[in-house]
């Protein structure tokens, strides 16, 4: 359990401080496209913090929690894609 609080903690704090704005840019330019990288990274982030959260046998909804928590933080940079990555995600 310490084990994944850890890494999600990290995972909180880059998703609070990081924002290049280079990949800002690009996220913003590639959301309207037929990539949508920004969807396609927070299914990944997803995915990824559910497997580790079943990896430490702890319940999945954690891993779940963990990574709407990052996202919704991570997607605080700019009133450009804030309001769409959202309507694409509650559409999914």
């Amino acid at each position: 359990m310490l084990g994944f609080v850890m890494i999600a903690s990290v995972a909180v704090l880059v998703a609070l401080r990081v924002h290049p704005p280079a990949a800002v840019a690009l996220f913003a330019r590639t959301m309207h496209a037929s990539s949508q990288l920004p969807v396609r990274i927070c299914i990944l982030v997803l995915v990824g913090l559910v497997t580790l959260a079943g990896t430490f046998g702890l319940d999945v909804i954690l891993g779940a929690f963990a990574a709407g928590l990052i996202v919704g933080l991570a997607n605080r940079v700019g009133p450009d894609t804030g309001p769409t990555l959202h309507h694409k995600l509650d559409a999914i």
